[in-house]
């Protein structure tokens, strides 16, 4: 009777120690796959048809979080000046290119391609700025700038831009009317003296009366200079005559 006692605690003793080795020895870790992949857990093969989520090995009580997932695709742009070098991968790129590469997914079974377009950026030119004024006679009908006739009454300012080695020139025009010439001016001035019997006098082409116009001004173009000429109209004082005492 005792014998069966200490078997039967034997046998206890030993299913304990078995299971409490089975728990210390059980793990838990995740892992992930392509869509299109089978990961083997244990002797357990799990599929996408099986789904993404946690499993447990029945055999030691390991535990796995699964994920399936498809492979990513990345494409970017990047542009680098002319002078520059564009790291890509393990190669050195200094034009403009389109270049792909395939790597492998951390953690997954599948791979994931990376595409970069790589642009050059066209070298700064340098600008230069010219602008005149051009003077029309009110008589001219069209100006002559580059290859366009410009007219005074339609276009005040034209632009227009030459490519010259390593920069432009912006050339600006701006039309105006030539103004009229300067003129000098010579002024003349005297008096004339009328008798008390006199009606008119001649000036110019105007005849003056003493009674109504006491000063009158002519102006008389004569080459490159005008002339004004001014007369004072006075009464012719009366002659002095000796005293004899």
């Amino acid at each position: 009777m005792l014998g069966n006692k200490i078997k039967l605690l034997t046998i206890t003793l030993l299913t304990l120690l078995g299971t409490a080795a089975v728990q210390a020895q059980s793990t838990s870790y995740s892992a992930s796959v392509c869509d299109d992949g089978t990961y083997l857990f244990g002797c357990q093969p799990i599929t996408p048809a099986d789904g993404s989520g946690d499993y447990t090995d029945p055999d030691n009580g390991n535990l796995l979080h699964l994920q399936f997932g498809a492979p990513k695709n990345v494409a970017y742009t990047a542009t680098i000046a002319p002078t520059q070098k564009y790291l890509f991968g393990c190669d050195v790129l200094e034009a403009a290119t389109s270049k792909s590469m395939t790597l492998q997914q951390a953690g997954c079974a599948c791979d994931s391609t990376v595409t970069l377009t790589l642009l050059v950026q066209a070298p700064t030119r340098d600008t230069v700025r010219y602008s005149y004024i051009a003077l029309m006679d009110k008589n001219d009908d069209l100006y002559l700038f580059g290859c366009k006739l410009l007219s005074l009454n339609d276009v005040a300012t034209a632009s227009d831009t030459l490519n010259a080695g390593d920069h432009d020139s912006i050339i600006t025009v701006s039309l105006a009317l030539k103004p009229a010439p300067v003129r000098d001016t010579v002024r003349y001035t005297y008096t004339a003296e009328m008798d008390k019997n006199d009606d008119l006098y001649l000036f110019g082409c105007k005849l003056l009366s003493l009674n109504d116009v006491a000063t009158a001004s002519d102006t008389l173009n004569a080459g490159d200079h005008d002339s004004i000429i001014t007369v004072s109209l006075a009464l012719k004082p009366a002659p002095v005559r000796d005293t004899v005492r």
